[in-house]
């Protein structure tokens, strides 16, 4: 049984859903969410039911977990970078702020705001990500 409460992976995926329904990833705010894959036990009627296993190859990957893997499928964004002292131009501050301003105003509280939350990609433009700790507010 999953503590949803304090589950950074449950966190993420609702964040993820409302960022994807605002339009936040068509933007470029976020990276885009294509789906994720939950091969975890859950609680159904309580008894616990196998969902979405994956052949032996995590098992063998994972014998220490005492859970199976989750996993969102997000974006991957070519030679971002987290944003640091060497990389920072003054005109990335109020994107920055804007950006996490529109995302806070929807319900989305990212709660980890730290350089290493923010890329920048190749053309100066900066991306929020990890959102396994945010609160979503309807």
């Amino acid at each position: 049984y999953r503590d949803t409460r304090l589950d950074g992976f449950a966190l993420e995926l609702v964040a993820y859903s409302n960022l994807t329904h605002h339009g936040f990833c068509d933007e470029g705010l976020v990276p885009h969410c294509y789906g994720w894959y939950d091969f975890a036990s859950e609680l159904q009627d309580g008894a616990a039911v196998q969902v979405r296993r994956h052949p032996s190859m995590w098992e063998a990957e994972l014998p220490e977990d005492e859970l199976p893997p989750r996993a969102l499928l997000l974006e991957y964004i070519e030679d971002a970078v987290p944003l640091s002292a060497e990389n920072y131009t003054p005109h990335m501050a109020p994107a920055v702020i804007e950006a996490l301003d529109r995302i806070h105003s929807v319900g989305i509280i990212h709660k980890d705001i730290r350089t290493l939350n923010i890329l920048v990609r190749p053309d100066g433009k900066t991306i929020w990500i990890d959102f396994e700790s945010a609160h979503t507010f309807p």
